[in-house]
């Protein structure tokens, strides 16, 4: 993305997935007319008013999850930690996009880091699976694995009423 920090040795870790990357999007949006329901003792001007008119309406969204970067902080994260483990200071490692940048040293992938995480409280994410890349190595600015934040589900539904005020006009 435009504020990544780009590394002009070696272009593989400058490209990878954007940060606003979203593999599908759904949106709906609906409106439902409800039946009039001034009936029997209700079908008067009053009665109407209060229960004719009547709309529900909502948007839905679907959208799956965003991408998900590892990068260490504290002093794994620093760019002298970088300067030491690569020996120049001219090694950019671009963890992170969207305005904040991460230098230092990649981690690695063990195994495949991803779980199911599907209920609330769930991890997301195996820790175990992540480590340290070996001295003066780079470790893994893409990672191997669709690493994404769960799918984001909206709903926003409004009720509302129309007043009759004259022909055509509704309020």
């Amino acid at each position: 993305d435009e504020y990544r920090n780009r590394d002009p040795f070696n272009e593989s870790f400058t490209y990878g997935i954007a940060d606003s990357d979203r593999r599908h999007i759904l949106n709906i949006s609906w409106n439902a007319f409800l039946g009039d329901g001034a009936k029997g003792g209700m079908d008067n001007a009053f009665g109407r008013g209060l229960l004719n008119g009547w709309q529900l309406s909502g948007i839905t969204t679907f959208a799956s999850g965003q991408p998900v970067r590892f990068a260490f902080e504290g002093n794994a994260g620093s760019t002298g930690i970088a300067q030491a483990n690569y020996g120049t200071p001219d090694k950019v490692l671009s963890l992170r996009g969207g305005g904040g940048t991460a230098t230092g040293i990649a981690p690695i992938f063990t195994c495949d880091p991803r779980l199911d995480g599907k209920n609330v409280g769930e991890k997301l994410f195996d820790i175990n699976c992540i480590g340290f890349p070996a001295f003066g190595q780079v470790g893994e600015v893409i990672p191997p694995y669709d690493l994404r934040t769960p799918t984001r589900m909206n709903h926003d539904i409004t009720l509302f009423k129309n007043f009759q005020i004259k022909g055509d006009q509704k309020l």
